[in-house]
């Protein structure tokens, strides 16, 4: 009954997938428990059912445990035609289908670019003073993009999500309308904007890889996802002027 018990398991948590490895549904494997089940408790348990009289009475004895009876004849296959040896990989390949959706431009955004995350939340270091060039214009699709004032290592754009979250990425752009944006970029974090440390791999501020023309969307990825109330992108080169546009992943 064990590789039934896991087959269920199975079933269960994959639901719809369990396609993927069984000739039939979890409902009809789940027939198939029950009826093991069922058969397991009466192998074990006999004796008197008590009153039978339709009055309520209390229930038997129960009876000594009898010789085991002759086996029965081997019955037909089970409903699920599963080699449970294949499912391992199969699992593996569906986990990384899922890790692959989860990659994909536009899965797992935060909503700096829909307005789950308030103009309000966003703000950096400087402004140029041009309409296309407000901090409100700095979210991943906008039409135009956020310009620093300057364009130095001294600038930043950052987002206050009011409290700490899980972060596992960032996704930045370039100016939509001018031919404007940054080449590489490091991240800073943390829960007081005073004290921000930098995101590290090895020991070392990590420097991603940002933009190369206007509108292409960049994926990068954590190796492990953070927390924080703030995150911080410090530009730190860019192309034409230090101008950009972002979002940040939870997945």
């Amino acid at each position: 009954m064990t590789n039934y018990k896991l087959l269920l398991t199975i079933c269960v948590v994959l639901g719809v997938t369990a396609f993927v490895f069984c000739d039939s549904t979890c409902e009809d494997t789940l027939t198939a428990v029950q009826h093991l089940v069922t058969a397991g408790q009466q192998e074990y348990f006999s004796g008197g059912e008590g009153n039978s009289s339709g009055r309520n009475g209390r229930p038997g004895k129960r009876g000594a445990d009898g010789p085991p009876g002759p086996r029965g004849p081997q019955g037909e296959q089970g409903v699920c035609s599963c080699n449970l040896a294949e499912i391992v990989p199969q699992l593996q390949d569906l986990k990384d289908l899922i890790d692959s959706i989860k990659r994909s431009p536009g899965m797992c955004y935060m909503g700096l670019s829909t307005g789950k995350i308030r103009p309000t939340q966003i703000s950096a270091s400087s402004a140029y003073p041009h309409p296309s060039c407000q901090i409100t214009n700095s979210v991943l699709n906008s039409a135009k993009g956020w310009c620093a004032a300057t364009s130095d290592e001294n600038q930043w754009l950052q987002v206050d999500f009011l409290v700490p979250r899980r972060i596992a990425g960032v996704a930045t752009q370039g100016r939509a309308d001018h031919d404007q944006w940054v080449k590489t970029f490091r991240v800073l974090y943390g829960t007081d904007p005073s004290g921000l440390q930098y995101y590290s791999e090895q020991g070392e501020p990590k420097v991603f890889n940002g933009n190369s023309d206007r509108n292409t969307v960049v994926e990068n990825f954590f190796i492990a996802p953070i927390t924080a109330r703030y995150v911080r992108i410090q530009p730190l080169t860019y192309d034409g002027h230090v101008s950009m546009r972002m979002e940040m992943r939870q997945c």
